[in-house]
């Protein structure tokens, strides 16, 4: 903002003001000056507004101070679905996915109908916690209710079938919607080239061109990296020059694909217009601030967790193998994490394993909570939960909320009840006022048909002072 205004300000008093205000903060996560404007609306008795709570919501959310933002959320009437909606979608937009999970169910256990707008934040959950099977029940819903119509539900189904695996069925999705328009496009060839079908993503971009739908830069760089990942030379080399010839310029995004990738493009354009491109990225980072860091370790880190934290798994690992040959003097702790973060989004559970022992062995990096994180996180994805057990009881210092809450949604995955027990004994005594891990561990013992536990959970959370919640099954609902 360009201006400040003091509190006394008469236009203070101005809701859509108040509004604008904590979006500007929760863009920039100012917590400071954010938690001053909560303190003037409690003062001003504005604080009870659902408008101006479901903005500190998705605030305090993005300033990762879950805690605070339960709190308000508690505080807004449990009647109001503009409520739930915050705290699912604030949830599951800053990667909090079982956080946002376990808000769904209390929602759906309120006895709310499914609502349009919820729908896509908790299928975005589903992709990322790879929960196919409550994926597939709210396609279910999707259909009963006839959100068909709705591009941005459908979109979310692609995405959602896409991150679990299941490209034909996200293809099915593309092929019903009434409107297949950009949005929808991208969607379906990210979904095609994270799942390795480059040549079929290229296919729909030209059968949809001949519809009308003109590429953006976005398809474009989604062709790139597939090719890339392919290690198609030509082809990337050719995706370029029709991108010129479409009017696309490509982007930092287009040439760091390139320059971290294995596929050399010298035989298409001059080293030098290649190292330009380069330059550009490099320049990109010294304008946010990083002048004398650019391609420094910040600078490799960045793109690393970049490419990792939007689904470009394999280009993540090959920049990280790049400063390994280039820059190996520059690999900290964070590198590591980095490089483990692609692997847990890529289901790479043997290259994480292999890293997470290179770290200590060769590199003397101890390793932090981050990385007994994305270790129990990938070894919980591929079943193996008994290793994660142990690798979680042989850590050096004790686990936080992260951990225990990984290893729980695991379990819940892979149906394992012993330790599911275990992890939800141990969130309850780091988070004693969430009811998040009980109500995971009631709907695994629902789904066990173990109604005598689902009792006693129900019990302990009223002892406790939660929310107990009539039971509901999917089959209830749907």
């Amino acid at each position: 903002m360009n201006r400040k205004i003091p509190l006394s300000h008469p236009s203070f008093y101005s809701s859509s003001f108040y509004v604008e205000l904590i979006d500007a903060h929760t863009k920039i996560r100012a917590l400071k000056s954010g938690r001053s404007i909560h303190a003037h609306l409690i003062i001003k008795g504005l604080a009870s507004s659902v408008q101006l709570g479901c903005k500190l919501i998705a605030f305090y959310t993005g300033c990762k101070h879950l805690e605070d933002a339960r709190k308000l959320f508690d505080k807004i009437p449990k009647s109001n679905i503009r409520g739930w909606v915050a705290v699912v979608g604030s949830y599951s937009r800053n990667a909090y996915y079982q956080e946002a999970m376990g808000a769904f169910e209390e929602m759906r256990n309120e006895g709310f109908k499914y609502d349009r707008i919820v729908i896509p934040s908790v299928l975005k959950a589903c992709g990322q916690l790879f929960d196919y099977k409550t994926g597939v029940r709210l396609h279910a819903v999707v259909l009963k209710n006839e959100f068909e119509s709705d591009a941005f539900v459908m979109c979310a189904l692609i995405d959602m079938y896409s991150k679990c695996g299941i490209v034909e069925k996200a293809k099915r999705v593309f092929d019903v919607m009434t409107e297949r328009d950009l949005v929808a496009l991208n969607a379906m060839v990210s979904g095609f080239v994270q799942n390795g079908f480059a040549k079929e993503a290229l296919h729909l971009v030209e059968e949809m061109k001949l519809l009308g739908v003109k590429p953006d830069i976005v398809t474009w760089n989604s062709l790139i990296s597939g090719f890339s990942q392919a290690n198609d030379e030509v082809m990337v080399g050719e995706l370029f020059k029709i991108m010129e010839i479409d009017g696309v310029k490509p982007d930092v995004i287009s040439w760091t694909s390139v320059i971290s990738g294995s596929v050399p493009i010298s035989h298409h354009y001059p080293k030098v217009l290649l190292h330009i491109h380069s330059s550009r990225v490099i320049d990109m980072y010294a304008k946010c601030g990083s002048i004398f860091e650019a391609m420094n370790t910040v600078t490799w880190n960045s793109m690393i967790f970049g490419y990792a934290n939007h689904g470009y798994c394999q280009e993540a690992i090959e920049l990280f193998n790049q400063m390994l040959r280039e820059e190996e003097q520059k690999l900290d702790h964070l590198t590591f994490t980095a490089a483990l973060t692609a692997c847990v989004h890529g289901g790479m559970v043997d290259l994480g394993g292999r890293l997470f022992l290179l770290m200590q062995e060769k590199y003397g990096i101890e390793p932090r909570l981050e990385h007994y994180a994305c270790m129990v996180n990938l070894l919980g994805r591929d079943g193996k939960l008994d290793e994660a057990y142990g690798l979680i009881q042989r850590m050096p210092f004790e686990p936080d909320v992260f951990i225990w809450g990984a290893l729980l949604g695991a379990c819940r995955q892979h149906d394992c009840l012993v330790l599911a027990e275990i992890a939800a004994k141990q969130l309850a005594k780091l988070e004693p006022r969430s009811c998040g891990s009980s109500m995971l561990l009631l709907n695994l013992y629902a789904d066990s048909s173990r109604w005598g536990n689902v009792i006693k959970v129900k019990e302990m959370m009223k002892k406790r002072k939660l929310r107990t919640f009539p039971s509901c099954s999917w089959i209830e609902v749907l």
